[in-house]
């Protein structure tokens, strides 16, 4: 299925709302961020993408958000990936200024694509070792200089089913985080594949957001970059396993009498 096709009647839902922005701040946002303040930046894409979560039926249940709110400094979040929703997802629960890894082709996103440009998102060409290394290294600069938190799916790609087992983590994701000394932060996600399903036939549509504690500097200090990427793995894994699925299930019965379970 095409990119065009797959978020084509999603987001006709939602278009007044994105084309006013489209036209009036967001593509000048997305073609000149350096241009405007981050946090004012953010601000407008926060409250718009929480619209557009509402339009699209989205239910978002948060837990861990504590963790967040106590650290002072920058921070990484590092996730699974099983939707192209999921940034969306992370901008409507965070109101603080973040940003996202993504790959290339994302750019060329309807809507999704504009809206990472215009937090300054960076993208990487999976395919090309040395044009990914350079985007790194900035993003590592940034990560200690900038005042700006950021998150990154690891897998490297979308599993497109929440009942599919995580899939390893690269563990170069790691290595900008972990030179910048700053806070790892975990989170697993599930039910955002339902979003840009073809036929939305539930009324809501349930996605869990759990974000796990924290590992810190003086906790990695000492590990490798494949060791820190195994333990995020398995703290996420098990999450989604043995809570979150559950929590769906119970989410998905509770809110949509005619859910049937595969």
């Amino acid at each position: 299925m095409s990119v065009i096709k797959r978020y084509a009647k999603p987001l006709f839902t939602a278009a007044p709302s994105i084309l006013w922005a489209y036209f009036t701040w967001l593509k000048r946002y997305s073609l000149n961020p350096d241009k405007y303040p981050l946090a004012k930046r953010y601000a407008k894409i926060h409250k718009l993408i929480s619209k557009v979560t509402n339009y699209l039926n989205g239910h978002l249940i948060v837990e861990g958000k504590e963790y967040l709110d106590e650290i002072k400094g920058n921070y990484c979040l590092i996730g699974n990936h099983i939707s192209d929703y999921d940034p969306l997802a992370i901008m409507t629960i965070i109101k603080k200024p973040i940003t996202f890894v993504s790959k290339i082709e994302a750019k060329k996103y309807p809507f999704i694509g504009t809206a990472l440009k215009s937090i300054s998102g960076a993208f990487i060409k999976r395919d090309d070792l040395k044009a990914t290394l350079k985007v790194m290294l900035k993003i590592q600069k940034e990560m200690a200089e900038v005042e700006k938190n950021w998150c990154i799916f690891a897998e490297g790609t979308r599993l497109k089913d929440s009942l599919l087992k995580v899939a390893d983590f690269h563990s170069g994701t790691f290595r900008a985080p972990m030179k910048a000394k700053i806070p790892i932060i975990p989170f697993a996600i599930v039910g955002s594949d339902r979003i840009f399903k073809g036929k939305p036939i539930y009324k809501k549509y349930p996605i869990h957001v759990k974000f796990l504690k924290p590992i810190c500097y003086e906790e990695y200090k000492d590990m490798s970059t494949e060791e820190i990427a195994h333990i995020c793995h398995n703290m996420i894994q098990k999450t989604i396993s043995f809570d979150l699925r559950r929590k769906d299930l119970n989410q998905m019965q509770l809110i949509n009498k005619n859910y049937k379970p595969l």
